[in-house]
């Protein structure tokens, strides 16, 4: 028992020497001062203890702010993702966007392939051959004798 009260008194003269150390004491009657350098860092720990919140944890969550939107107007500026997932929406986008110009390309070749070649164009190429095809089988039906249409 005396061991316990030897170590109780000895802990509170620890602590009564550590809030001495740490600054002045906070007296309830003294008169509050606004000085313009620390009020707001004064309201700030008012509304913290008052809300139950840590110590510094306002300006913490004001600081990351300010960064988070800083790096995403620096990143807007250069044209980075803010995130992973950012990244992985911009790398589909790109690939989509580049699947649709393959497309194009190959369906522009494809019609310029087509009109070079002579598909639509009844002067050269494989339509003159299909042509010339179609009017050789009509020479020849038409010096065949015809039999009536009854008999076929």
């Amino acid at each position: 028992m005396l061991l316990a009260t030897m170590l109780f008194v000895g802990g509170d003269a620890l602590i009564a020497q550590k809030a001495l150390e740490s600054g002045p004491k906070y007296e309830p009657g003294q008169k509050y001062e606004a000085d313009p350098k620390n009020f707001q860092k004064d309201l700030t720990a008012n509304i913290e203890a008052w809300k139950g919140a840590r110590p510094g944890s306002t300006q913490e969550y004001i600081t990351e702010q300010q960064n988070d939107f800083q790096r995403t107007m620096q990143n807007k500026a250069f044209g980075l993702p803010n995130s992973d997932f950012e990244a992985f929406e911009q790398d589909l986008r790109k690939q989509r966007q580049q699947q649709k110009i393959n497309d194009q390309t190959n369906e522009f070749a494809g019609a310029m392939k087509q009109l070079f070649d002579g598909y639509n164009s009844p002067i050269g190429g494989a339509q003159a051959a299909i042509a010339a095809q179609q009017a050789s089988r009509a020479a020849q039906q038409a010096s065949k004798p015809q039999t009536p249409s009854y008999w076929r």
